[in-house]
């Protein structure tokens, strides 16, 4: 890298001390430059973080209202936004509210299934399941088996 590459003008250095001039610009060059990849890496990771905001924002709250289930209209309201808003940013983030929704109770209901001994129907009701079927299937879909056969399968190990 040179000089020139990020000075296009001519660079004209006096010495006092009589040290060569462009050994002094040569190492400011390399900290410049390895100070703008730190810049950007660090921009890429905070742009990966603000690409997943509305993600997360959404998630918090539907979990935080639980077993209530909100609908992207009561997101919005949350949120100071209109759902039209939400639902394209969640498309610019790669997902969908009901994908978020859905990945949520997933994942709380798998945890649920291997780490307590409630049963089934509280489960599903804690997740805002209006009904136990309608939790068995789901649940059959996310994992292919049902809650009970997963939570045995979890505690034999296999």
């Amino acid at each position: 890298m040179t000089p020139r590459a990020f000075f296009p003008a001519a660079l004209t250095l006096a010495s006092r001390s009589g040290a060569a001039p462009l050994a002094c610009v040569g190492a400011l060059v390399v900290s410049v430059v390895a100070l703008l990849r730190g810049v950007r890496s660090a921009h890429g990771a905070t742009q990966r973080l603000a690409d997943r905001e509305m993600l997360i924002r959404v998630r918090d709250l539907l979990r935080a209202a639980l077993p209530a289930t909100l609908s992207l209209k009561d997101i919005g309201d949350r949120l100071h936004q209109s759902p039209r808003t939400i639902h394209r940013r969640l498309g610019e983030e790669g997902t969908s509210f009901r994908a978020i929704k859905d990945a949520l109770r997933r994942d709380i209901a798998l945890s649920r299934l291997t780490k307590t001994h409630d049963s089934i129907a509280k489960v599903a009701a804690d997740l805002g399941y209006a009904d136990t079927s309608a939790f068995y299937r789901a649940f059959v879909e996310w994992t292919g088996m049902a809650p009970v056969r997963y939570r045995r399968r979890c505690a034999e190990g296999t």
